[in-house]
């Protein structure tokens, strides 16, 4: 099992909550700038709050998103919000490149009947099981967020939740691209469960 988990660090996030939390699990973590500053690359979160077109920006300045689509093989990679967002194309938030791993783009949550922001804690309705999600530990986690990844292939969505009268992504997952909109991190035991079983993978 690889023990080490690096966080890439956009600079619009608070990374060190997330690394707290995998040491509290017996994890190790780093904290990463630049591709340059991996020390084993193989298990990867790439988080982020507040905007998407930021985010974009920094991803290409520091290099990541050459090292990410050139390497995309030799690492299992968890996007976290905004980080989830990045998977994509872009997102009409802003202008800004994703990285196109999955087929989608990041779209305004619109609804009459509840209010964006969504913030708050919703249970998932499981699509499909991926590695880390295991309907029978999973239940509530926290939410905070205007957009949502509107996906071309629904056979990537593999969780769900239900807002306003509307369902969006919850998870999303390719091979070994996972993304999940919610905050692990804030999410209490249900989000140490789900980042203990991402970071046990053998990759």
């Amino acid at each position: 099992m690889v023990k080490l988990i690096e966080i890439i660090d956009l600079e619009v996030c608070n990374v060190v909550s997330i690394s707290n939390m995998f040491e509290n699990l017996g994890f190790e973590t780093r904290i990463v700038k630049s591709p340059g500053d991996l020390a084993n690359g193989k298990k990867l979160i790439l988080p982020g709050v507040g905007t998407f077109e930021p985010a974009s920006r920094k991803l290409f300045e520091l290099g990541w998103g050459d090292y990410l689509r050139s390497n995309k093989e030799d690492f299992e990679l968890m996007g976290i919000c905004i980080g989830m967002h990045l998977l994509g194309h872009g997102s009409d938030e802003g202008s800004g490149m994703g990285l196109g791993f999955i087929d989608a783009t990041a779209k305004l949550i619109e609804t009459k009947s509840a209010s964006v922001p969504h913030v708050g804690w919703e249970e998932l309705e499981i699509v499909k099981s991926n590695r880390t999600l295991d309907s029978s530990v999973f239940n509530k986690f926290y939410f905070s967020h205007s957009y949502y990844m509107s996906c071309d292939d629904k056979t990537d969505i593999d969780a769900v939740f239900h807002y306003g009268g509307d369902k969006f992504p919850a998870v999303i997952s390719k091979g070994n691209i996972i993304g999940v909109q919610f905050h692990p991190e804030k999410s209490h035991r249900y989000g140490a469960r789900l980042l203990e079983s991402f970071a046990s993978f053998n990759v």
